[in-house]
């Protein structure tokens, strides 16, 4: 199956549990506005590239097994800890839509009266919980699994990765100017082993396959992650096609550290700096935006940052097809890789 087919085929199971959980929610909260939190949360989980539980099953198809309703529900565990994050990482990044629609706690803001108090302080609060929630789905379907502990330890090792990952973000965001090496951390625990690396292992320990094969998943599944969280950073700037479908520059407004802002800082003379530094971390205008674009772009950052991301990818590539893994899944993740290359 490819990521298309994949995904097809896994949302019906996914749906069907998320509307299972949001019945479950709305029995239990009986006043209208925390039951229209739970609609919209339905609305929110739809869509997504699927990439986590698609990253899983990868691994497993080199089993040559088939999927039951074991590994389904691992699949969508894995799903609903990605969703947890979104919710958070929003109301962390101040982002106002998620893939065109209102993030949850913007939509609480705008749908939701309140008598006294602050209403953005309880419109994130209550997102926060929505996320909370969801989170305690994620182990009802892990549970509702009867999967190893092997595998539950990987969730887990998951989990506490892309939190610490969170927590450097959040760190860079507030704090003195990091290096490369920083960065990369970063993207490693924020992104690569969280969508690619652990996803993979846990499949593969679903599957039973060997440990060799598992090392080859682990390793191309951290190139490939970084790859794909360092095009984000680039996609911030220069989404030309609308692919991450949010607001451009969003990352340069919340004072995100990221390969731009690192080469920007080594390329820059100190009068670029300073127009760099007066935006950094600061709400701005379109007009301001298109300053910003054009410094970068004067200093060829686009340019250096294409060509090291396209060579990381190419690396992916290389290191796939010297692995261990089948013909048949070493296939499945080339056309990822290729899949996600083209967002550039």
């Amino acid at each position: 199956m490819n990521l298309q087919e994949f995904r097809k085929e896994f949302d019906v199971h996914f749906s069907a549990f998320v509307k299972r959980k949001v019945k479950e929610y709305k029995n239990l909260a009986k006043d209208k506005e925390t039951r229209e939190f739970f609609t919209h949360l339905e609305t929110y989980v739809k869509g997504g590239k699927r990439l986590r539980p698609y990253a899983a099953f990868m691994a497993f198809s080199e089993s040559g097994k088939q999927i039951s309703e074991k590994e389904w529900l691992v699949f969508i565990s894995l799903e609903l800890v990605h969703v947890l994050a979104l919710i958070h990482d929003d109301i962390i990044d101040r982002a106002l839509d998620r893939r065109g629609i209102d993030t949850i706690h913007t939509f609480i803001e705008k749908n939701t009266p309140i008598v006294r108090g602050d209403k953005k302080h309880f419109s994130n609060s209550q997102a926060i919980l929505v996320g909370d929630i969801i989170f305690a789905a994620s182990f009802q379907a892990l549970r509702e699994s009867q999967t190893s502990a092997d595998v539950q330890y990987k969730i887990h090792q998951l989990l506490d990765e892309v939190i610490i990952g969170q927590m450097i973000d959040v760190n860079l965001a507030h704090g003195d100017f990091s290096t490369r090496a920083q960065i990369m951390t970063k993207s490693k625990y924020k992104t690569a082993l969280y969508t690619f690396s652990r996803p993979f292992e846990v499949g593969a320990l679903l599957g039973g396959i060997s440990e060799k094969k598992q090392h080859d998943l682990y390793t191309i599944g951290e190139m490939l992650g970084v790859s794909y969280q360092l095009q984000d950073d680039y996609l911030d700037i220069f989404d030309t096609k609308n692919t991450l479908q949010k607001e451009l520059l969003n990352d340069m407004k919340e004072g995100q550290q990221t390969l731009i802002t690192y080469h920007i800082l080594k390329q820059a003379n100190e009068d670029q700096k300073k127009t760099f530094l007066k935006y950094f971390g600061k709400n701005f205008s379109i007009k301001d935006s298109k300053k910003i674009i054009k410094l970068i772009t004067d200093l060829q950052i686009d340019t250096i940052c294409e060509r090291e991301i396209l060579s990381l990818f190419e690396k992916t590539k290389r290191l796939v097809q010297n692995s261990s893994l089948s013909d048949t899944t070493q296939q499945y993740i080339i056309n990822l890789v290729s899949l996600l290359e083209a967002r550039m």
